[in-house]
């Protein structure tokens, strides 16, 4: 995978913008239990310029915490997840804010037929010491993968500050 943030091909363009902000990804697949909604947890990261502040793979894997102090006042998020075949019941996919859904951030969801579920929010306001997550649900009747190693599953977000 090329690493935009470094990748020298790219870095002498005058029009790129520094990128701020975390890719997450899993080295391991999800068992999703039935009629349960799961927080999945990140163990990669592509690139994070903010250090562990904003993630950690060990402290609370599953969260991108805004740093306190942060400079940032707009935060644009985006996830992907990859479900195993199972035409049974539900599939969503949802970032939570605080620990709650929020009417500001996308919430997906379709018939388990649909193998891929993305979601990318318009930049929304945040303040530091927020923290976001994603959460998934099915209701198939049985537990159902979401494959992490394939590198289509992930999660991120994109800092914005005032200029």
């Amino acid at each position: 995978m090329t690493d935009w943030t470094t990748n020298s091909q790219y870095s002498e363009r005058s029009e790129w913008v520094t990128i701020h902000g975390a890719l997450l990804r899993s080295s391991v697949d999800f068992t999703i239990p039935d009629s349960t909604s799961t927080l999945l947890s990140w163990n990669k990261e592509e690139y994070n310029t903010e250090g562990s502040s904003l993630h950690s793979t060990s402290t609370l894997p599953s969260r991108i915490t805004i740093p306190l102090g942060s400079e940032y006042n707009y935060a644009q998020f985006f996830a992907n997840v990859v479900w195993d075949t199972n035409s049974t019941g539900i599939r969503s996919i949802e970032i939570y804010k605080n620990g709650a859904g929020s009417s500001i951030l996308p919430r997906v969801q379709g018939p388990g037929t649909n193998g891929h579920q993305c979601m990318v929010s318009s930049p929304i306001p945040i303040n530091p010491g927020d923290y976001f997550e994603v959460v998934v649900y099915q209701n198939s009747t049985v537990s159902v993968t979401i494959f992490a190693a394939t590198d289509r599953t992930y999660f991120g977000i994109r800092l914005y500050k005032p200029i």
